[in-house]
């Protein structure tokens, strides 16, 4: 049970003694980083309520079976971001709204399981449900069929109304380690990428993000940022590269902009904390970064290799233009003005140029 769930043995112990002893809650608010492992969780756990088998999941009922292709009239699953893309990317007419899947939920609840014994809806991304949509949800935690267990997954519990959070059961995921991700890359007979592992923060979604074109991509970048930070001399220059930067590596016209940057915004992050705090340089990518941060401050009466202080110094002004920028992508201002923004804040914070 949960064989396929790396690490989070907390969380699994404290289900199986409910499953055991038959007081699933009919609420669950599962909180955590991206890619830790959350909806795959709440997924397993759907299938060992409605599994027939001896085993659950054993994967061969007729439940395992319709619910391993999509097709379980029992399961909902439900993303308020796809949903809101959708919305945005088709007539009115033509789509579901996610108010009314809210509204539908809500009404099905009446009925009974038509093939399983438990009705699940796993909301992703609770935390971007509107206050109205999260109230309607109440109706539901408040008096919860005792056929119907639902499933809200949120990187916070800070995002969900307190009337939400009192009425379900809050479980904690946590980051998972280095060594728990490696020797799961390593049961599928691939080797772990020793820089993606890095920069991955202990979420597994994010290692295979990266480990693809994305951590190629976001160095790309970083490299252009850098480059423009020594050698620009007016804003203009800056405002060049970061139109540049938008037209080459963002090829999207929605909200997917600020979630990808937001994504590189850790990622440099980790890489000041690995190269800068920790000196660790065992990549060829670290060193390329420490050694262009390292040229940009040639001029410094304060040496980057010979003084730790004056890293952890430039560390800690990096990490304040990266929250700044973070705050601002969040109120969805103009992104190239956004991104302009950004490069000259590092500017400042890796040389102090205007």
């Amino acid at each position: 049970m949960f064989d396929t769930i790396i690490s989070h043995d907390h969380i699994k112990n404290f289900v199986m003694k409910e499953l055991k002893e038959d007081r699933i809650p009919n609420g669950f608010l599962f909180t955590g980083p991206q890619g830790v492992g959350k909806h795959l969780f709440a997924d397993e756990l759907a299938k060992i309520l409605n599994c027939t088998g001896n085993e659950p999941p054993c994967g061969s009922c007729s439940n395992c079976k319709v619910l391993e292709a999509g097709e379980h009239p029992d399961i909902v699953t439900i993303d308020p971001k796809a949903n809101l893309k959708l919305e945005a990317s088709k007539k009115s007419s033509d789509t579901v709204k996610f108010r009314d899947l809210i509204d539908k939920i809500i009404s099905d609840s009446i009925f009974r399981p038509s093939l399983g014994a438990k009705k699940v809806v796993i909301i992703d991304d609770a935390g971007d449900l509107s206050v109205p949509a999260m109230n309607n949800l109440l109706k539901i935690l408040e008096e919860p069929p005792e056929y119907m267990v639902m499933i809200l997954i949120s990187t916070s519990e800070r995002n969900v109304l307190p009337t939400i959070r009192s009425r379900t059961q809050q479980l904690r995921f946590k980051r998972l380690s280095a060594s728990s991700i490696k020797e799961f890359i390593g049961s599928g007979k691939e080797e772990a990428d020793e820089g993606s592992l890095k920069m991955c923060n202990g979420s597994l979604g994010r290692y295979y993000d990266l480990s693809q074109e994305q951590f190629e991509k976001f160095f790309r970048i970083t490299t252009q940022i850098l480059t423009t930070v020594k050698s620009a001399r007016h804003v203009w220059d800056i405002n060049k590269v970061a139109a540049e930067i938008i037209k080459k590596e963002f090829k999207t016209k929605t909200r997917q902009y600020y979630d990808e940057f937001r994504h590189y915004l850790d990622f440099l992050k980790r890489l000041c904390e690995f190269t800068l705090v920790k000196g660790d340089l065992e990549t060829k990518e670290f060193n390329r970064f420490y050694d262009a941060v390292s040229a940009i401050n040639v001029s410094s009466k304060r040496k980057m290799g010979e003084d730790p202080m004056f890293r952890l110094d430039v560390s800690g002004k990096v990490a304040k233009a990266i929250e700044i920028a973070r705050s601002a992508s969040f109120r969805y201002v103009n992104f190239e003005l956004l991104l302009s923004e950004f490069i000259r804040n590092l500017g400042t914070a890796f040389r102090g140029i205007s």
